[in-house]
């Protein structure tokens, strides 16, 4: 369960029209569970101050020019577009980086610095004879990463928030939470009724509604580390907000 083939499944047999070449077929249902998918990721995001965190590692960098880091590297926005190893980047935390093709302990930290120029290397940085005094700054601007050039190729290891990838195979699981599905499937079905014209299908947004304050009292009760509060942080009136489990 919880992957992109179960929203599909069930929002279909919910609609009756269990064929997957009929009118809910992929290109219409699609864009409509995605949609809801990010809608209601940044509820639960913004709810619960949790974010997805994911290192990834981009060996032999290079800029997007497709300029190796030998000759100058300064953005890394090559890597942020859809399909690379940084798509979905929304907050780094760290950089690191190592000469091209190292072992994994040799990865140095960069530092973050507002003032860096792209293009101008740092004193001292890295040289064909090995490490020495200096290194790679790298800023965040315009939502992507600078970093000052090396004089060598290097890889670089980052280390931040991204936003959960968009569902295009069957098997593409709703990394978000476990019970995604459930929030996903009741949030995609008031969109198809927008669509449809048919304003019964907006009774799932009550259901839809439930099942992300669920998430979202489960994740604040697991920072907190406490099993059961009083109060509500739902976004409806249904009297222990934070159930007694």
């Amino acid at each position: 369960m919880n992957t992109y083939f179960d929203v599909k499944a069930t929002v279909r047999s919910i609609i009756g029209d269990d064929d997957p070449n009929g009118w809910l077929k992929e290109g219409y249902l699609g864009p409509k569970i995605n949609f809801a998918y990010r809608r209601q990721t940044l509820y639960i995001k913004r709810s619960t101050g949790s974010n997805l965190e994911q290192m990834v590692e981009i060996p032999n960098a290079f800029d997007v020019d497709m300029n190796p880091t030998n000759q100058g590297l300064t953005s890394l926005a090559v890597y942020q577009q859809a399909g690379k190893p940084l798509n979905g980047l929304y907050e780094p935390l760290y950089v690191w980086w190592k000469p091209a093709g190292s072992q994994e302990r040799f990865y140095r930290e960069a530092r973050q610095k507002k003032t860096i120029l792209p293009g101008v290397a740092v004193p001292g940085a890295y040289s064909g004879a090995g490490f020495i005094s200096g290194g790679m700054d790298w800023t965040w601007r315009a939502n992507q990463i600078f970093v000052t050039p090396m004089n060598a190729p290097i890889d670089i290891l980052v280390d931040g928030r991204f936003n959960p990838p968009v569902l295009v195979k069957d098997e593409d699981v709703l990394v978000v939470d476990p019970d995604m599905e459930i929030c996903v499937t009741a949030g995609t079905i008031p969109l198809i009724g927008v669509e449809a014209g048919n304003p019964s299908y907006q009774s799932m947004v009550a259901d839809c509604e439930a099942a992300a304050d669920d998430i979202v009292a489960k994740i604040v009760r697991q920072k907190q580390g406490v099993t059961a509060r009083a109060g509500s942080n739902a976004r409806r009136a249904r009297g222990i907000g934070w159930n007694w489990w």
